[in-house]
């Protein structure tokens, strides 16, 4: 009887470690053993130890897979343990977007594991563009007049006319094209760099008067004789004495590119508006040239019939911006409108280049050709040649666009930009209009020397409207 229950507290002791241990053992085979386990024994666990009482290790756990009567869930079947709750790595229903881009970010804070998400790094921008430059600049460059006058076509005569001068009037702009890609550093997007380039289509305007075999009205270029100082003209038609046909044509064309780092901050004050910082480098290209070409007969009657004449004068400048840039954006959104306000300022210096030449022949009735480079009527030795010199200049930018977002990949955009650069060089600014006539001759100038190259600098101003599309990946 005594041993009876000495086995019984044994057999109670036992099965309390077990359940204190989460492991579920089978009831004994038999009230009074403790041996329902086949096969040999493990090292006791803890709190186990009872004289030389050591817990045998099941060597067949798929027999007992079912769940103990007084655990339900099952989260203690046999087999390898679970990891526990609020244990180590992410909750499975993140997915794989569970984890941030950067490696180094740091982990989320408890609860939050599912709020870290994968966003788009790189975005690309593309848009057309149509823009318009301030007029090309020129001096006045035809007249017409009456024969009756004592100075045909003469600035200052009773019946002289201007036909053509202060430039051509850009009236259709410039179609174009802008690229930008931007690439986000981190895991917030508050640190980029961004790089953007734009191109404007060649354009190129161009204006013709009289025709060289005919001449009913009087066509003539004024100019500020430098032998009087006074008002002068040479003639390019004189009806029933010389047949002409003169030519203005300015091609143009501008682009350039600019590199910055984006620093974008958090909300404003204003819960809808982000503030970003640019900081980087800008380049403009501004390329012109203004080409007068004429064409000339002598007609029958106090001219010399059968002498033709050639002639033509190239102004060609060229600008290259570079300097350092800051600049101020602000994105506001309401719902998936996003209004854009940037602000840049761009400083440094203008590298201004220019070229002036002309050709000139005369083809006598005999065939007798005679040639002369750098003379001709705005063009002599004075100011013929390349010129170069650095100005510093300022560049502003103001642009606005209004953007729809249908996704956080795709976004459609319009908008409006303004740009400034002060110090530029422009052909028609280069134009003397004091000139020293000169016989076609290879010799130097006699008497005064002009035209001269002035240097002259003026502004640009350039306005226009945008459409484009940005993909973000």
């Amino acid at each position: 009887m005594a041993k009876g229950w000495v086995a019984l507290a044994l057999v109670g002791t036992w099965l309390g470690a077990a359940r204190a241990q989460h492991v579920q053992w089978p009831p004994p085979t038999s009230p009074g053993t403790g041996d329902g386990f086949p096969g040999a024994t493990a090292p006791a666990l803890p709190g186990t130890e009872h004289g030389s009482l050591t817990a045998p290790v099941p060597t067949n756990p798929g027999m007992y897979g079912s769940p103990a009567p007084s655990d339900p869930s099952g989260a203690y079947a046999a087999g390898p343990l679970p990891t526990p709750q609020g244990g180590p790595g992410a909750e499975p229903s993140c997915g794989p977007e569970g984890q941030c881009e950067s490696a180094d970010a740091p982990p989320p804070e408890d609860g939050d594991a599912c709020q870290c998400r994968t966003y788009p790094c790189l975005y690309a921008n593309v848009d057309y563009l149509q823009w318009w430059l301030r007029r090309r600049p020129a001096p006045l460059l035809l007249t017409t007049g009456d024969m009756a006058d004592p100075i045909p076509g003469g600035l200052g005569q009773r019946r002289t006319r201007i036909l053509h001068g202060q430039g051509f009037e850009d009236e259709n702009g410039h179609p174009g094209a802008r690229l930008t890609l931007g690439y986000w550093l981190d895991c917030d997007r508050t640190v980029a760099v961004e790089g953007s380039f734009f191109y404007l289509q060649q354009r190129t305007a161009s204006i013709g008067f009289g025709t060289p075999t005919d001449a009913a009205v009087v066509l003539a270029r004024p100019f500020i004789n430098a032998n009087t100082g006074r008002e002068d003209a040479d003639p390019v038609a004189l009806p029933n004495v010389l047949g002409g046909a003169v030519t203005f044509t300015q091609p143009q064309r501008l682009f350039g590119g600019e590199l910055n780092l984006r620093l974008e901050g958090p909300p404003s004050i204003f819960s809808f508006s982000i503030p970003t910082l640019l900081v980087g480098a800008r380049y403009l290209d501004l390329d012109e040239k203004l080409i007068e070409s004429e064409s000339l007969l002598d007609l029958p009657g106090l001219g010399q019939p059968g002498n033709q004449f050639r002639m033509a004068e190239h102004f060609a400048t060229q600008n290259r911006f570079y300097g350092g840039q800051l600049g101020l954006l602000f994105n506001s959104r309401f719902g998936p409108v996003i209004l854009e306000t940037t602000t840049k300022v761009a400083a440094g210096y203008n590298r201004e280049e220019a070229q002036i030449s002309a050709f000139s022949r005369v083809i006598e009735p005999d065939g007798t050709i005679t040639t002369a480079l750098n003379r001709a009527l705005l063009v002599q030795p004075s100011n013929a040649g390349a010129f170069r010199r650095d100005q510093f200049s300022v560049v502003p930018e103001f642009s606005f666009n209004a953007i729809y977002e249908f996704n956080e990949y795709f976004r459609f955009r319009i908008g409006y930009t303004f740009l400034y650069e002060s110090n530029v060089l422009r052909p028609g600014d280069q134009i003397d209009r004091v000139v020293n006539l000169q016989a076609l001759q290879p010799l130097g100038q006699v008497g005064p020397n002009r035209p001269a190259f002035p240097f002259r600098d003026t502004d640009l101003f350039v306005q226009g409207f945008s459409v484009g599309v940005e993909f973000s990946y």
